[in-house]
């Protein structure tokens, strides 16, 4: 069961940071971990600061490591993905690589193999950033096969192997990606 935000999913930024936290008291108060950590993670959408994005992940992450409920613990992928994001943000790319580490292992205990591919391309965008363009390189390409394979393409795969390719000098492979990407968008 998903309860529905407070305005619906039109999200009046105007009021759900005060929204959002209520949720998750009146989700608290009924005993659904589930919906309060829901609500929690939410505030990421309102908080743009890094460090108030952190704030509400480590906050959403604590409810969950306290709870008892199993459903609780199925946040654990997405609440990893928030924090690694927020030190992305930061600049502190050993921090996130660390968080999207345990994201990645949170999704391989859930079992959701799309969930499991972002957090591998997650991962290999943070090495990119890193200077590593060749481990970054070996992960892209191991996702573009799985994506294909899966029958669902990914044009974020293909936008990192161009990066990647110009990083690493190789014009023609980084113009190929960037032809697949273009072909992937649909004309406007």
């Amino acid at each position: 069961m998903r309860v529905g935000l407070v305005h619906g999913t039109t999200f009046d930024l105007a009021n759900c940071e005060m929204n959002f936290p209520i949720r998750a008291g009146g989700a608290r108060a009924r005993g659904l971990d589930y919906l309060a950590i829901d609500a929690l993670h939410m505030m990421n959408t309102v908080d743009a600061e890094p460090a108030d994005q952190l704030a509400w992940d480590e906050k959403a992450l604590a409810y969950m490591d306290a709870s008892t409920q199993e459903e609780a613990k199925k946040w654990e992928g997405s609440l990893r993905n928030n924090l690694g994001y927020a030190h992305h943000l930061a600049g502190r790319y050993d921090e996130a690589l660390v968080q999207f580490r345990l994201s990645l292992a949170a999704h391989e205990r859930n079992g959701r193999a799309a969930n499991v591919r972002i957090a591998h391309w997650m991962i290999a965008r943070t090495l990119r950033l890193q200077g590593k363009v060749q481990e970054a390189i070996a992960i892209q390409l191991r996702l573009e096969r799985e994506w294909n394979e899966a029958g669902d393409p990914d044009p974020y795969v293909y936008e990192e192997l161009e990066k990647l390719y110009r990083d690493a000098g190789n014009a023609d492979l980084a113009e190929a990606y960037a032809a697949k990407l273009r072909a992937s968008r649909p004309a406007q």
